[in-house]
């Protein structure tokens, strides 16, 4: 008679050590993976400003004066105003002048965005990116 006595399964321990070493690779990992979703939306912002300041170009070709407001943008829209094209960033338009020679386009995070503190608004203006600082050139995606 042969007696098999094997028994198959975890043990409580190793179970603990395995949930443990999980715990420590997703603390790991999820913040790191916030700052490449962060990033990654950043791009809405700049593919939305730097279109924008393609088709103001465009009009300076036409006309003397760059547009004065975003209507004609071909921007989406809510009851807070011009939208990014994946709806992060909330998009406005300013002029310090009366010819409109000159503008300042801003697209400020909205939603879950809005928790990038360090890139909360990015800028454009008629000479292109406002990049003035090192917080600015990061999230222009220039290091």
């Amino acid at each position: 008679m042969i007696k098999t006595d094997k028994k198959f399964g975890f043990t409580l321990v190793e179970l603990l050590i395995v949930v443990a070493i999980v715990a420590i690779l997703a603390a790991v990992a999820y913040p790191t993976y916030n700052d490449s979703v962060k990033n990654s939306r950043r791009a809405d912002a700049r593919t939305t400003l730097l279109t924008l300041q393609l088709a103001q170009e465009r009009q300076r070709a036409v006309s003397a004066t760059y547009w004065d407001t975003l209507a004609g943008s071909g921007l989406s829209s809510d009851a807070n105003g011009f939208l990014s094209n994946e709806r992060h960033y909330q998009v406005s338009m300013s002029s310090t002048d009366s010819y409109v020679t000159n503008y300042t386009i801003t697209a400020t995070a909205i939603g879950s965005q809005a928790n990038d503190a360090s890139c909360a608004t990015i800028e454009l203006n008629q000479d292109g990116p406002v990049i003035d600082t090192a917080q600015k050139r990061t999230c222009w995606g220039k290091q």
